[in-house]
């Protein structure tokens, strides 16, 4: 197969432009990662301030047995919503570069010389295998991620049920 100067010129424009869509997809997705770890931070400031001045303010000694009840399970649901977003833009950040990377090795494979298909061939192959590999990684994640949350959930429960008892006995002493 010959390639004229214009088909060559059409190809790199278009590998370069994949490679500049990667490079900005993955960027965003960085991006979107420093404002959920902003937002985190001042959220999590405010509230120890909060907490803080909450603490301080406490005169009574049964308030003081229930505040690590009252403060925990906001926070490990924060946790866990913290850990959702961090997925879903580790999710949807690699499924975009999946999506770009495809039509990359697409566009080399459809344009390549016949004398190169075996090894493009290869490529493509090793590319679909790795993405693969990546989909069953973030699957392991995710159920990993919602194993985590079920139990940080059952440690909770059974934490507050604790602490509810050992305010009833104090209470009654």
């Amino acid at each position: 197969m010959n390639y004229t100067t214009e088909q060559l010129t059409a190809t790199n424009q278009a590998n370069i432009q994949a490679l500049q869509n990667m490079a900005t997809q993955i960027f965003s997705g960085v991006q979107k990662l420093v404002e959920l770890n902003v937002a985190a931070a001042k959220a999590t400031l405010s509230e120890s301030l909060a907490q803080t001045q909450g603490v301080m303010s406490i005169r009574d000694p049964k308030q003081l047995m229930t505040l690590p009840t009252n403060t925990l399970q906001p926070l490990l649901e924060k946790a866990a919503s913290y850990n959702r977003h961090v997925y879903n833009i580790a999710t949807t950040t690699s499924a975009e570069l999946n999506k770009t990377l495809s039509a990359l090795v697409e566009n080399v494979v459809t344009n390549a010389p016949a004398n190169v298909q075996s090894a493009v061939a290869f490529v493509k192959t090793n590319v679909s295998a790795g993405q693969k590999a990546m989909e069953t990684a973030q699957s392991a994640v995710h159920k990993a991620v919602d194993m985590v949350e079920t139990n940080m959930t059952a440690a909770t429960t059974n934490a507050f049920s604790k602490a509810n008892q050992a305010t009833t006995v104090y209470e009654k002493a």
